[in-house]
């Protein structure tokens, strides 16, 4: 679980450092054309220091919720699914990692575990992109909970082959 986590905080603050070299560009040519004090950079420690917050109290958050219901063998059966080649596929914002015990996601700068035997019904829906249909997975637990899974223009056809690769695994563990 650790590595999943690891993986996660790494790939966003690898986003977080575009970000950063944006903002201080932006902000850059602000304090040059207007001629303000600069001290408008110290904006940037502060949008570094709230972002760094969220993402690693959101994945601890995320990760202490399913963790809590499953024991050590199933936490460690993930660990090593994880750390085993298997399927992923992008989505929105991030990527889905396809494993026989959960689904371990990263969209819209989140960190989503899915256990597969807690999926009761996943229904594919589809939302227009300009003339583009993109997929939009909804997860319906056992729980009573939904979860969204959105995923992007640029791979829409990720959509198809998460739902395929749904499907094998469903008739797989019906045997």
């Amino acid at each position: 679980m650790s590595k999943i986590k690891r993986d996660f905080i790494m790939k966003e603050l690898r986003l977080l450092l575009g970000l950063v070299l944006l903002m201080a560009l932006a902000l850059g040519y602000i304090v040059w054309y207007v001629k303000i004090t600069p001290l408008a950079f110290l904006i940037i420690p502060l949008v570094i220091t709230a972002f760094v917050l969220r993402m690693y109290f959101g994945a601890s958050a995320a990760l202490g919720r399913v963790c809590a219901q499953y024991s050590e063998l199933w936490r460690e059966r993930v660990g090593r699914e994880y750390a085993a080649p298997h399927p992923v596929y992008k989505v929105a914002y991030g990527e889905m990692h396809l494993l026989d015990a959960c689904l371990v996601c990263r969209n819209r700068r989140r960190l989503l575990l899915i256990p597969t035997e807690q999926i009761v019904k996943v229904d594919e829906r589809f939302r227009s992109v300009g003339v583009k249909k993109v997929p939009l997975l909804k997860f319906r637990l056992d729980t009573d909970e939904t979860v969204d899974i959105d995923f992007s223009a640029a791979h829409g056809e990720s959509g198809a082959a998460v739902m395929s690769w749904l499907n094998e695994h469903v008739k797989r563990a019906a045997r």
